[in-house]
């Protein structure tokens, strides 16, 4: 009985970090500015001097794999093209996995038509997200990338989604998504009951073996 409970004990350890793993981003050694345009400043600070502006899609390889704080901002510390390093604002700039450059490798849809991207997680007019200047706007079901780790109480997840064969970078509210892959709650309940299962069997196998010695004790 014990080594039927440690297999399943075993089972659902393995099943667990299968259910998370379809939602979390893998790490990279690049980031993207997913923003129209952001600064890149000389230190860790947003009132440090700004070295130049980068528009969307600029890739930029990280110098440190480190967030820097500074208050309530983090900063990407970047490699630049001419030499030394420069700061980007964390929320401005997407870290792609290296397997997104083969394909979106999709785990989400959108759920309600018409579902506006912003170029950061704040909703305003300012920050709604243009391409060749038009909104983008996508389309009910449609399949997207979750790279910031899915997480229902923020107001707004990151995203990949693909437009004419071009990948692109931006921020949905986390309402208008649905999560593919397994539901972390589902697999603990499973888990549990499981568990409860094999007690009871336990249990009942135990006390069986006692009535038939009690039985036979008794003859």
């Amino acid at each position: 009985m014990k080594k039927i409970l440690g297999v399943l004990f075993l089972l659902c350890l393995f099943a667990i970090p299968v259910g998370f793993g379809n939602v979390y981003a893998q790490e990279s050694q690049t980031v993207s500015v997913c923003a129209n345009e952001c600064s890149i400043f000389a230190e860790a600070a947003s009132d440090s001097d700004v070295l130049f502006k980068a528009t969307f899609g600029t890739e930029f390889e990280l110098n440190s794999q480190e967030l820097f704080i500074s208050g309530e901002l983090s900063f990407y510390q970047v490699k630049l093209p001419s030499g030394g390093v420069g700061y980007i604002l964390s929320n401005a700039a997407s870290r792609e996995a290296s397997s997104l450059n083969r394909g979106l490798d999709p785990n989400a849809k959108i759920l309600n038509q018409d579902t506006p991207v912003y170029s950061i997680a704040f909703e305003a007019e300012e920050n709604l997200l243009t391409i060749d200047g038009e909104n983008i706007k996508l389309n009910q079901y449609q399949e997207v990338k979750i790279i910031d780790g899915y997480d229902k109480n923020k107001e707004f997840n990151q995203i990949m989604f693909e437009i004419n064969g071009t990948i692109y970078t931006g921020f949905v509210k986390s309402s208008d998504l649905i999560v593919e892959g397994f539901n972390g709650t589902i697999i603990l309940i499973i888990f549990i009951f499981l568990l409860v299962a094999s007690i009871v069997l336990s249990i009942i196998l135990t006390t069986r073996k006692k009535r038939k010695k009690a039985k036979n004790k008794a003859k």
